[in-house]
């Protein structure tokens, strides 16, 4: 849910936040089952997971997360960051929320949001991983993440079309917006300036 780049999150296009799924037809799909964030097209669910492999575990900490959990993410970015700086995207952001497989203690999904905590708060990026699409991870880590800010005046994201519907069944509304991207900083990582 970010006002990301060209990939697509596993939840809502936003950035970082769009849906991947082959539901292509539902007016509501799960951004999660989209890429990595939020813009691109729509990619098929993988399989290979079966549902009784899965235990998920919502958190809203990164205590006790490795970088080494935090792969595959930023999917389709040409200059994604790296698991150690999506861990510092995290703990730098004012509220997140982890979707974590306990059975293979691996982050399967995350986003996260960025607030003045008085009146307004912006979810940049909203993602699942490829292979844990189409589970209702991605509206879970929406929901949650909109219940923590629901005190606020508004709640502001950028989202490919395709993902229209998916936010508005969260309960957001078509707004537009600007914004400008330095893509050779894609990767979080710092760049000299001229």
């Amino acid at each position: 849910m970010s006002a990301s780049d060209t990939s697509s999150p596993d939840s809502p296009g936003q950035g970082s936040s769009g849906v991947n799924s082959s539901d292509q037809g539902s007016s509501d799909r799960d951004p999660s089952d989209r890429g990595s964030s939020g813009t691109g097209s729509p990619h098929p669910r993988s399989s290979g997971i079966g549902a009784s492999d899965v235990s998920i575990r919502y958190v809203e900490s990164v205590e006790g997360v490795r970088p080494d959990q935090l792969s595959g993410f930023f999917e389709g970015w040409p200059n994604p960051p790296t698991p150690e700086r999506h861990l510092a995207i995290l703990a730098g952001s004012d509220h997140f929320v982890l979707a974590i497989d306990d059975n293979v203690e691996r982050v399967v999904g995350f986003v996260n949001a960025i607030s003045d905590g008085v009146l307004s708060a912006y979810l940049p990026l909203l993602e699942v991983l490829p292979e844990y699409r189409g589970r209702g991870i991605g509206r879970e880590l929406a929901r949650r993440i909109v219940v923590r800010l629901d005190h606020l005046y508004m709640i502001d994201l950028c989202c490919d079309d395709s993902l229209v519907p998916f936010y508005r069944s969260l309960g957001f509304h078509r707004f537009v917006g600007m914004g400008r991207r330095n893509y050779d900083r894609q990767s979080g990582g710092s760049s000299p300036r001229q």
